[in-house]
């Protein structure tokens, strides 16, 4: 999955969980109406779809698209094979 790729589907995430017709890289998601209980789903939803545990203090560093997609692509190259 490309970076492009993984932050579409990031958006897609965040604007189903915050049922807003689309999300920005940089929106914040308490800005957007996001919680505690979405964003615990949001993080639910990455581990059930993407194979990537993100933690709910990890995610609340960086609330958006682009720092989610940055913890993510991180989580995926450390499991990556040298």
């Amino acid at each position: 999955m490309t970076g492009e790729q993984l932050t579409d589907r990031l958006s897609g995430m965040f604007a189903a969980v915050l049922e807003q017709p689309e999300v920005g890289l940089d929106d914040d998601f308490f800005a957007l109406g996001g919680h505690s209980l979405t964003a615990g789903r949001l993080v639910s939803q990455v581990k059930r779809d993407l194979l990537v545990r993100v933690t709910l203090v990890e995610f609340f560093d960086d609330p958006t698209v682009r720092g989610l997609s940055r913890l993510v692509e991180q989580r995926l190259g450390a499991d990556s094979p040298s």
